[in-house]
């Protein structure tokens, strides 16, 4: 008697970690059905754009201070637009600065200079 091989279907796994999955998954249908999936793009937006704003400082040639300001422009299926302002190294160029005359201060280092710390020092431990 000839038998045929059935090939079965993926069996989902029960167990704790599948759970959490299914009820994630609710609960995200449930906040979409209830605030549109706009709601999801902030996250996603704040989790996705230091990369982004790296690469566009690096193709800049900049030197990233600091962010200022974050504007999303747009936000979709596709994709997220976002407007920055940042703070960036200033390029500095000094002029007029060879020629000027200063006074060496002396770094010399006395026995009057070393009693002195040393009494200091005692007056803040006794």
């Amino acid at each position: 008697m000839a038998s045929k091989a059935k090939a079965a279907a993926p069996v989902e796994q029960a167990g704790p970690a599948s759970d959490k999955k299914r009820a994630l998954e609710t609960a995200m249908q449930q906040i979409e059905k209830m605030y549109g999936k706009e709601v999801f793009y902030d996250d996603a937006m704040q989790e996705c754009y230091p990369e982004a704003l790296e690469a566009a400082v690096r193709e800049a040639d900049l030197k990233l201070v600091a962010v200022d300001a974050l504007e999303a422009v747009e936000a979709g299926d596709e994709g997220f637009t976002f407007k920055a302002t940042i703070i960036v190294e200033p390029e500095i160029t000094i002029e007029g600065y060879k020629g000027i005359e200063f006074e060496k201060k002396s770094t010399e280092v006395t026995e009057d200079h070393i009693n002195d710390e040393i009494e200091k020092v005692r007056d803040r431990n006794s």
